[in-house]
């Protein structure tokens, strides 16, 4: 009989934990290089530890919304989600509306694609 310690198991969760970071940071950086370019990759892996504890805080926990949670902060700051500039987004996210949350994170990323269509593309 197979028998995996407590250590082993933290070993491989750290492990599944840093592919999910490298996953996360090839996206950033193939969706958003010229917002990630200044970015080390110790520093990208930092920002993206941030915004999953942001996103876990919100509710967000599957892989395609948490890296999207990140591409949001690539474009919008990695504070965007208390951010008084920018109403819409912590209101959607504070109203837990829709309950579900990639519902929400779709919802999320219209307004965000909506505020970027109003200006040219730009955050302000």
């Amino acid at each position: 009989m197979l028998m995996i310690r407590d250590e082993m198991w933290g070993a491989l969760a750290d492990s599944t934990h840093a592919q999910f970071v490298s996953r996360v940071a090839t996206h950033l950086r193939r969706f958003f290089p010229m917002e990630t370019a200044a970015f080390s990759d110790v520093r990208l892996g930092q920002l993206i530890e941030a915004g999953v504890t942001r996103a876990r805080f919100w509710g967000f926990v599957s892989e395609a919304d948490i890296c999207q949670y990140a591409g949001l902060m690539c474009v919008f700051g990695h504070g965007f989600d208390a951010d008084a500039a920018l109403p819409w987004a912590r209101n959607i996210l504070a109203s837990h509306a829709p309950p579900d949350p990639s519902s929400r994170m779709r919802r999320l990323q219209k307004a965000a694609q909506d505020v970027l269509r109003r200006n040219g593309g730009s955050v302000a």
